[in-house]
């Protein structure tokens, strides 16, 4: 348990140093002596404020006057991709058989909705970080969507040349945003397991390359600090607690989807390695055709609905 312990407090200081990056301006930090982010915890369980079907209802009165927001398809996929179109051809999906609903007001959100014969869901480019990816997945809960798929990219630790195509995720380390989320002190946000067992199964049927990891949630893109990096590459912790792979919206797809009750899992494509070599931190991209992964990602999600 001392064990444990010590891993808990390692992982919330990372989630610490995360957040507080976020704040830094250009100039000189001013402190105020006010421990802002050390206090995060205090919040978990904390009553949630901001229901996302009031937003939801507002719409339905405002803009979507003929009940387009009613009766959606009950799987939402979420692609971190703006080119929803060209997907949605690859798939051979009829234009007439696609609406599409511009929703967002605050983040940008376009729905793609897919109802034929052999598919029907909803499909939407995803938002990067913890804050964008949770707004996305509350609104859906507000718009009654039962299962949602988050389809990403990825860096992964590793020594060696990665030989998966997908990573299917077992769950994700927190970040701050996803702390403040949180209804519990676990340090690591999990997907539905029943949702995350049909896409195994789905995976399997097709023979693609695959693994199954945790991730670790950084909720930046750029300027990601390299010591974080190389703790987490060298990891002396636990080997079962370590984590496969960064990204930047698991953890926050999870936890909001535990709180609105939403089954959620996620796929992530590898684009690029981290790995230490005598002790130094070196990167590299990974030669994948990641458009096509892409798209059989989402075939494999689109035949769950």
């Amino acid at each position: 348990m001392e064990h444990r312990g010590k891993i808990h407090r390692f992982l919330l200081r990372m989630i610490l140093i995360m957040t507080i990056i976020s704040f830094h301006a250009c100039h000189k930090a001013v402190r105020t002596g006010i421990m802002i982010f050390e206090n995060y915890e205090k919040f978990i369980d904390d009553t949630k404020l901001m229901d996302p079907r009031e937003d939801i209802e507002y719409l339905k009165k405002t803009r979507f006057h003929k009940a387009e927001l009613d009766s959606l398809p009950s799987l939402a996929i979420i692609l971190h991709d703006t080119r929803i179109k060209m997907f949605l051809d690859s798939l051979n999906i009829p234009r007439k058989d696609i609406t599409i609903l511009e929703t967002g007001i605050t983040d940008m959100t376009i729905l793609y909705v897919v109802r034929n014969k052999q598919l029907c869901f909803v499909i939407s480019p995803g938002l990067p970080g913890s804050g964008g990816i949770s707004t996305q997945v509350a609104e859906f809960a507000g718009m009654g969507i039962k299962k949602l798929i988050h389809i990403g990219t990825c860096g992964v630790f590793s020594d060696q040349p990665v030989d998966f195509d997908f990573i299917i995720s077992g769950g994700c380390y927190k970040d701050g945003a996803t702390v403040l989320l949180s209804t519990d002190n676990g340090t690591i946000s999990y997907p539905d397991m029943s949702l995350t067992a049909e896409i195994k199964q789905k995976i399997k049927e097709r023979t693609i390359r695959a693994t199954t990891g945790l991730g670790f949630t950084i909720p930046i893109f750029y300027y990601q600090p390299e010591k974080l990096l190389i703790h987490l590459a060298r990891w002396q912790y636990d080997d079962f607690l370590k984590p496969l792979y960064i990204e930047m919206e698991g953890s926050a797809v999870f936890e909001t989807g535990r709180i609105t009750n939403i089954k959620t899992a996620s796929i992530v494509i590898p684009t690029d390695r981290y790995y230490l070599e005598q002790g130094a931190l070196k990167h590299e991209f990974i030669d994948f055709d990641h458009e096509q992964l892409k798209l059989e990602a989402l075939r494999i999600c689109a035949s769950l609905h």
